[in-house]
């Protein structure tokens, strides 16, 4: 039997302002997440940033496929600016988490002006999620040409 790791709520836009690439709106989106019987191993095995950006990817695929009705289309390469191409390589989307409240809007800041430097010259999604706190934010971003 599968014990229950933890229920959190994130704080995540409605799924009407996100299709229409508009302003959003906050709703709540809870997301029940279940474990291993052996899950403490993990902790054992790899670095604990590791863990809260793997955790930070499951979380943001949960929200965005759910939200967006947008599938992963594959792994970018390092350096491009953003993570994951979403819908055939129609969007980018870029993914980070973090453990420290204070640094989830300056995060999340960052990662926007990453995403609009992409070398495809592509809009995009962005998705921070903070676990102390148990917020995210999600937003959508035109390409900005430098």
């Amino acid at each position: 039997m599968q014990k229950i790791l933890c229920t959190t709520q994130w704080v995540v836009p409605r799924r009407d302002s996100i299709r229409a690439h508009r302003g959003f709106s906050q709703t709540w989106c809870k997301i029940q997440v279940e474990t291993f019987p052996e899950c403490r191993r993990l902790f054992q095995t790899l670095q604990r940033e590791a863990i809260v950006e793997y955790a930070a990817v499951a979380a943001a695929f949960l929200i965005v496929t759910g939200l967006t009705q947008k599938s992963i289309a594959e792994v970018t390469l390092r350096g491009n600016k953003a993570d994951y191409f979403l819908d055939d390589r129609q969007y980018l989307f870029e993914i980070s988490g973090t453990e420290n409240a204070e640094h989830l809007a300056s995060r999340h800041g960052e990662k926007v002006r990453q995403l609009q430097a992409n070398p495809f010259g592509k809009d995009g999604y962005v998705f921070v999620c903070c676990f102390s706190n148990q917020k995210a934010r999600l937003s959508f971003r035109h390409f900005e040409a430098r």
